[in-house]
């Protein structure tokens, strides 16, 4: 891959059509490269990583090799490995850069237009859950290669079939994230299912699941067992592939998750509700699991209005475009 962009020409036939490409590339960053980012993009698209910057319409990334620091109003900092797309949205400060020790390679787009305000309005798309993990995947990489090689052929024209491009690329990446949600759903839940091979641990399983909300801990489940701690260990990880603490942490982020989507509850009640000793330790799991914190997995899933929703205004399209 080498690195290369294009800007394209926007009329105002291409706003009206109520989505549009502005620029598209791909961008390859050798291992102990320190020069990033590059400074041949036009301004508005240039920044420093300590300032960061806010865009004025959409990008989409997907990072294909290597990893990426990435940073925004929504998302605490963190380490972001190939097979991840990142949705950019305007307003909202953000700021990346490659991994030194890896580098990357990955593809980007800009888009802007009234469909996209529109799915943010639905909540369908979330500046609060802006990272997606999709894998590497053909389906996403080509219509990237699609519109570079159109836009490499016809480089003064934005037709419409651009924006199709966009849409399909959108549209397969959150069918994407969706399957995966949902076999690793099917996954935990076949590992719960799995506990009555060993009676033991089902019936332990089944005290945890029933009394998460309180008190358990891993001696007085072994007691209630009637074995040892190291038997009831060695039992949960041979059934399991897991300890009983993580077997109980679990449980009770299930049930936080379940909480955060179908009721309002201030977080400090979830917490308490779902078992956790405090608040601070809800969100410590949450970090480790989700990696964001449990009012930012609420919002992702729509249950509040995204922080920093940008508002839909034709007058600031044209005017961005033009």
């Amino acid at each position: 891959m080498k690195t290369h962009f294009h800007y394209l020409p926007v009329s105002a036939e291409n706003i009206d059509w109520g989505l549009y490409l502005t620029a598209v590339g791909t961008e390859r960053v050798a291992p102990g490269c320190a020069t990033y980012p590059s400074q041949t993009h036009p301004a508005m698209y240039y920044f420093t990583w300590q300032d960061g910057r806010v865009l004025p319409e959409y990008q989409l990334l997907y990072l294909t090799r290597g990893r990426m620091i990435f940073e925004s109003s929504g998302t605490p900092q963190r380490t972001i490995t190939a097979g991840h797309v990142i949705l950019l949205f305007p307003g909202v400060w953000h700021r990346y850069r490659p991994d030194p020790a890896t580098g990357w390679e990955k593809y980007w787009l800009s888009a802007n237009g009234e469909d996209l305000y529109r799915l943010v309005k639905r909540r369908i798309l979330s500046p609060v859950n802006c990272v997606l993990a999709t894998g590497l995947r053909e389906e996403l990489r080509r219509p990237y290669l699609q519109i570079l090689r159109r836009v490499k052929a016809r480089p003064g024209e934005n037709p419409h079939v651009l924006a199709a491009y966009v849409m399909e690329l959108l549209a397969e990446t959150l069918a994407t994230v969706a399957r995966r949600a949902r076999k690793q759903a099917k996954a935990t839940e076949g590992r719960r299912r799995a506990a009555p091979k060993d009676p033991v641990v089902a019936g332990a399983l089944s005290h945890i699941w029933n009394h998460s909300h309180g008190v358990v801990t891993v001696d007085e489940l072994a007691g209630r067992m009637q074995l040892s701690r190291r038997t009831l260990e060695r039992r949960f990880r041979a059934a399991l592939g897991r300890s009983v603490l993580q077997a109980i942490t679990d449980c009770r982020l299930q049930r936080a998750k379940y909480l955060l989507q179908q009721t309002k509850l201030p977080i400090e009640h979830v917490a308490m509700a779902a078992g956790f000793p405090s608040p601070a330790q809800m969100v410590n799991v949450f970090h480790e699991a989700e990696g964001r914190t449990p009012s930012q997995y609420r919002q992702g899933l729509g249950r509040r209005r995204p922080a920093r929703e940008p508002r839909f205004s034709p007058a600031r399209f044209k005017q961005q475009a033009l």
